[in-house]
Parts: structure tokens; C-alpha cells; sequence
């Protein structure tokens, strides 16, 4: 039993590697000297779980000297150490701690230029280290637009779903018209379904509300026509 136990184990642990090796694999270049990419979706889809997944494999793999996350703040001096992987939460936080320093005055103007060099200090010391953001996609976006520089620094994204694609499609179809329900066949849910992979990283609510969104669209058309357009803020 204890060899079944000690196999078992093993060939689970193998098969989480592979996975996580899987996930990986298009983040970092070979070896995995560096990674420094985004975590994007909405809140309740696990995010966090598979940041410390990915930190106890890289320890495991000896790429970093902890597997605990070094979760960072921007609202605060950024310190790096060597061999760490950290997480950067609360882009809302910083968002708003921006757009609340317009009023020109001496503390916002303190601000504006901590703000200012706490970006710098990011940008300047993320070369080979391990960074990974999570947020929402809007969020990602907005921060991105912070500074012309961090496009080209976090330039991966990995996208959490909180629900299967063919959740969204039953959400969808459940949502319709009557009178369209009818049209609904294998062809249409894999239109439905291919529209999903290519276009769900650009909608930044909630995926149940996405499908009550397109099924609204629908029952305004007089077919079953799928917005080709990406849907914009």
C-alpha cells in the first residue's frame, strides 16, 4: 500500500507539472528565466489558486527560492528581491488613488510624482523577474494605459473563465425569444461557440450577463446574427 501510495502520488504530482508546464510554456521563453504576465478575470475564477500553483512549482524547480507569493501593492515603494515571484493586486486601488489626484494641490502633486516613480521603478527593475498581475480585464487595460513603457512588459495574458463556454451557450439559448429558440442548431452553437474564443477576453462583465447581452441582441435582429465587432468600453 505504501508503494501504491508513493506512485500515486507521484504520477499525480506529474500530471500537475504537465500542467502547469502546459500553462507556462507560451508565458516565458525557454527555461523559464522570467515571467511577466497578466492573470485577467473576473473575480471568483481562481486567479490566485494558480499563482501559488505556478510558485510551488518554480520553487520546486528551484527557479525561485520560495514558493510563498510576494503579493505587491503599487499604492506603496516597490522593493524588489531576487528569485520571488510576486503578485500585483488591487489595480482598482491604484487606479482610483490616480484619478483622485487632479485637485492640484501640494499632497496631490506628492503623489502624482510617487506614483510617478513608483511606475518608473517597475518598469526599470521587471527585466528577469517573476511578475504576475491579477485583475480584470478593464483594469488591465486601464493600467496599461498608465505608462507607454508597460505594454511591452506585461505582454501575456492568460484568461480565467468563470464559466465554461458551453455554460454561456446554455445561459444564451436559455435567454432568447421563443421565436428565435427555434433557429438554434448544431451549426448556430458552434458559431456561438467560436465567437466565445475569439471575442471573451474583450467583454469586461460578468459571463452571465454576457450571455443575457447577446441573447438581447439577437431578439432585436430579425435572424440569428452574432456581433462581429468587438465590444468596446
Amino acid at each position: 500500500n505504501d508503494i501504491y501510495s508513493r506512485n500515486y502520488n507521484e504520477l499525480k504530482k506529474m500530471e500537475f507539472d504537465k500542467d502547469i508546464e502546459d500553462l507556462l510554456n507560451p508565458l516565458a521563453v525557454p527555461g523559464i528565466k522570467g515571467l511577466r504576465c497578466a492573470f485577467l478575470g473576473e473575480e471568483g475564477t481562481d486567479k490566485e489558486k494558480i499563482t501559488n500553483d505556478i510558485a510551488n512549482y518554480l520553487y520546486r524547480i528551484g527557479k525561485i527560492s520560495t514558493n510563498k507569493v510576494r503579493y505587491m501593492n503599487l499604492n506603496t515603494n516597490i522593493e524588489f528581491a531576487d528569485d520571488v515571484l510576486y503578485s500585483i493586486q488591487g489595480l482598482q486601488d491604484y487606479l482610483e488613488n490616480l484619478d483622485n489626484n487632479d485637485d492640484f494641490s501640494g499632497s496631490a502633486a506628492s503623489e502624482r510624482r510617487n506614483n510617478k516613480f513608483r511606475m518608473q521603478t517597475l518598469i526599470s527593475n521587471s527585466k528577469g523577474r517573476y511578475i504576475i498581475i491579477n485583475g480584470t480585464p478593464l483594469e488591465f487595460k486601464k493600467f496599461l494605459a498608465c505608462n507607454s513603457k508597460l505594454p511591452y512588459i506585461f505582454d501575456n495574458a492568460v484568461y480565467f473563465k468563470d464559466f465554461e463556454d458551453e455554460k454561456i451557450l446554455s445561459i444564451f439559448e436559455k435567454n432568447l425569444p421563443e421565436f428565435h429558440k427555434k433557429f438554434i442548431d448544431d451549426d448556430k452553437r458552434k458559431t456561438f461557440l467560436d465567437y466565445l474564443d475569439r471575442n471573451r477576453k474583450y467583454f469586461p462583465f460578468k459571463n452571465r450577463d454576457l450571455s443575457m447581452f447577446l441573447a438581447g441582441y439577437v431578439s432585436r435582429k430579425s435572424e440569428l446574427i452574432l456581433p462581429k465587432e468587438r465590444y468596446e468600453e
